[in-house]
């Protein structure tokens, strides 16, 4: 049960006053079939079943483009036309200013090291929440010239850097501006922004690839350098100092110069992650168009050096209780990771808020079946051996795994013993077909894991024994 209490509504402000107001409901959560998240809406702070009518304006706009937590434990959540929201203890404030941000269209925010609150809009430049007060730097007022905001970042020597479409700028402590102009970054699109633990800036565009700027040296890199995709959709460093970069075209490790690439190929659930954070147990849980997945950092890095072929993913939908499994991107910061350990991801219905170390695991491997045997279109039953008679072309496998839980969510792989040595990846694909098999002896085995990545390696077995033609036979060829 969660509890967001509000006080009475403020009286909407003049030119220059508070420009703010808060929602007066008190609103609630209660909902104990929500597998270990929770998420924020435009009908509140709700589950899978508590939407209700009252509670209608608790975010402006249910479209979220980012999300952060400040040092006091506030959400503030930016919004596709319902302005800046925070989300705190004393309820919910919503900072709309019609003056500042006329179409409502925020796309980050970001807390600076002096505790001051920034978001950046589509269309209005950068906005300074201070005392109370709206401060605008865009070009009509002279003080940055960049409309379009896409990223903000909050440096270690005080510095806030805010990537937009025509550039790069740190802003100082003392409101001085350092520009790194379009040229830099080939007229594109800047995406996201880092600062890893050596002071280097790393700058993700969307169609150039990725800018490192360190010192006075700018280095860029492209696919020619090993990256999947010019476009660059998240960064993130991780307690090794490993750099990540979520592409495109999958997600690629930086280490000791050279790029290592993790795609669908190779298991990754979805090729384009938007945000990429890690728990506080080393898995790493990515957002995309087709949900938020997760995958063990170290079985990711066993994909990159080669010593694994596929990495493991577990996804989560609207089926574990997201109001849309499209989440948001192109945007910094598009995910959150709070001081609890909880992570925060923009969706096109809210936010949706996952406890890693509450999420309930599926401990009970699938039973697997082999529902049917095909020969050459002909059924056989298939729970006993088989002699086959020779001539018979194409042999069908259907199969399945049982379970209550996400049954969608079972994942097979089978093979041929006999004439495969490696396991073939069927995902959730439930058949398998062989044609042309020579004669002899084989035991068709399916294996199948759950929803939470625990195999039942038993699986299911059908063993047959093909007989050859007589043209195949021993003595056919020693009488040739």
């Amino acid at each position: 049960l969660t509890r967001i209490p509000a006080p009475g509504r403020s009286p909407n402000p003049q030119p220059g006053g508070q420009i703010y107001r808060r929602i007066p409901e008190t609103f609630t959560v209660d909902d104990p079939d929500f597998l270990g998240t929770d998420y924020i809406d435009g009908k509140g702070l709700i589950g899978q079943a508590a939407a209700l009518p009252e509670y209608i304006r608790i975010l402006n706009d249910a479209v979220v483009w980012s999300v952060f937590e400040d040092r006091s434990g506030n959400l503030w959540l930016g919004t596709d036309g319902g302005g800046l929201n925070r989300v705190g203890p004393d309820g919910v404030t919503v900072f709309d200013s019609e003056i500042l941000v006329p179409d409502g269209i925020v796309s980050t925010s970001a807390e600076d090291g002096a505790g001051t609150i920034w978001f950046g809009t589509e269309t209005k430049g950068l906005v300074r929440i201070r005392n109370g007060s709206l401060e605008a730097f865009r070009p009509d007022v002279g003080r940055l010239s960049e409309e379009s905001i896409t990223a903000l970042l909050s440096g270690r020597d005080g510095t806030l850097w805010a990537a937009g479409i025509w550039g790069l700028y740190g802003i100082s402590p003392d409101g001085t501006v350092r520009t790194f102009d379009e040229a830099l970054f080939f007229d594109q699109v800047l995406i996201c922004v880092l600062e890893d633990r050596e002071g280097a800036l790393w700058v993700g565009t969307d169609g150039a690839g990725l800018v490192r700027i360190r010192g006075g040296d700018v280095t860029r890199f492209t696919p020619k350098e090993g990256l999947g995709s010019d476009s660059i959709m998240c960064l993130y460093e991780d307690s090794k100092g490993t750099l990540w970069v979520g592409t495109t075209a999958g997600i690629a490790r930086f280490r000791d110069g050279r790029f290592a690439t993790v795609d669908a190929r190779k298991g990754l659930y979805d090729n384009g992650p938007m945000a990429i954070l890690e728990d506080d147990r080393g898995v790493f849980w990515m957002s995309s168009n087709r949900g938020i997945f997760r995958a063990s950092r170290r079985d990711i890095e066993e994909v990159a050096e080669g010593r694994a072929e596929r990495v493991q993913c577990q996804a989560y939908g609207v089926a574990d209780g997201m109001k849309s499994r499209e989440c948001n991107g192109m945007t910094q910061p598009a995910a959150w990771k709070t001081r609890d350990g909880r992570l925060c991801f923009a969706t096109l219905k809210g936010v949706t808020i996952v406890d890693p170390s509450n999420l309930p695991v599926n401990e009970t491997p699938p039973p697997v079946v082999i529902e049917s045997v095909l020969l050459d279109g002909v059924p056989i039953p298939p729970g006993t051996a088989a002699v086959v008679d020779p001539g018979v072309h194409r042999f069908e496998f259907d199969y399945t795994g049982l379970s209550l839980i996400a049954p969608e969510k079972i994942l097979f792989k089978y093979r041929l013993e006999g004439l495969e040595e490696q396991w073939v990846l069927a995902g959730t694909r439930r058949e398998a077909a062989y044609a042309g098999i020579p004669p002899g002896e084989y035991r068709f085995r399916v294996v199948a894991c759950n929803n939470d990545g625990i195999w039942n390696n038993t699986g299911a077995v059908f063993s047959f024994e093909l007989k050859p033609q007589f043209y195949q036979t021993f003595w056919f060829y020693l009488s040739a």
